[in-house]
């Protein structure tokens, strides 16, 4: 049996909080991301990725007593919230972790991780294994993509291929061929993980599609009808004219992976390339622009 002791603290706090715990050796302990956090601060990660307001802390003890008294310790030096004390049994961790995945709905797809489920009338069921790729359907950025292919649907946009760049687990390439039949699916991503795992979800979900491990638009020759990039802001901006170039003539590009704060000069760069802007969703903090050619740009012409 294992004792949890869990908290939750402020980003601001974390260095502080790291402090502690060095200076006291306490090593079994496990800093996470508040996955419920509803906001995210300016401040970026070492990659870019804006990062959550909250974080999660959970300090592993022998015992209940112990958990009580480490808590006390903390709370003595940082300001902490919503103090739990949990006690937990030995399993086999991955198995359990894969039972208490629950399906995942956005607009008719359901995103699930076991063969047994059910749908109603409408649903598109997409499974999808557990991994550490980036995309099971949770996330803002993944739903805001998502819905904004289905508004192109919706307001007739039919593309022949279709480009995700930075495609994670594949789960937007995925939902492109059930959103449109018979189109060419590409996909890359700069992690062979990921791709490799994007590989296993497509053929999971009798998907065809050509998964390219690569970061550069330069291996391709062709154009698309329609590019997804729900990856970062300076990914985002490296890539901008690299997207012009490989965009139709009357192709349009979805771009995610930034919040409100990082949208005005962001979208100001598109838009000096060359890009026009059609439509921005916003879920929480996180934005979703779909774009097209500017055709009165100097660029363009």
């Amino acid at each position: 049996m294992i004792v949890v002791a869990s908290f939750k603290v402020s980003y601001k706090l974390i260095d502080e909080l790291n402090l502690y715990f060095d200076q006291n050796e306490i090593t079994n302990v496990s800093i996470f991301e508040d996955p419920n956090s509803k906001t995210v601060n300016t401040h970026l990660d070492n990659d870019g990725f804006p990062i959550a307001s909250t974080f999660c802390i959970e300090l592993y003890c022998n015992n209940k007593e112990e958990a009580i008294k480490m808590l006390e310790n903390v709370k003595q030096k940082i300001d902490i919230s919503d103090i739990k004390i949990n006690t937990i049994s030995d399993h086999d961790w991955i198995e359990e972790y894969e039972k208490n995945l629950h399906p995942i709905i956005v607009d008719n797809f359901v995103f699930y991780y076991s063969d047994k489920i059910g749908l109603k009338k409408g649903q598109i069921g997409i499974k999808l294994g557990s991994s550490m790729a980036f995309g099971n359907g949770s996330h803002q950025t993944t739903k805001g993509c998502i819905l904004s292919m289905l508004d192109l649907k919706n307001s007739n946009f039919s593309p022949k291929n279709i480009l995700d760049m930075g495609c994670g687990s594949g789960i937007l390439a995925i939902c492109a061929s059930k959103i449109w039949s018979n189109i060419d699916i590409t996909c890359t991503d700069i992690d062979i993980n990921a791709v490799q795992i994007a590989q296993s979800n497509c053929k999971n979900n009798n998907v065809k599609c050509d998964i390219v491990h690569t970061d550069n638009l330069d291996k391709f020759s062709q154009t698309f009808d329609l590019i997804v990039a729900n990856i970062l802001k300076q990914p985002l901006e490296l890539l901008a004219s690299s997207f012009f170039m490989h965009l139709s003539k009357n192709g349009k590009i979805i771009i995610s992976g930034y919040i409100r704060e990082q949208e005005k000069e962001l979208c100001e760069y598109y838009t000096k390339i060359g890009f026009q802007i059609l439509n921005t969703l916003y879920l929480d903090d996180w934005c979703i622009c779909t774009m097209q050619h500017n055709t009165k740009s100097k660029q363009y012409e």
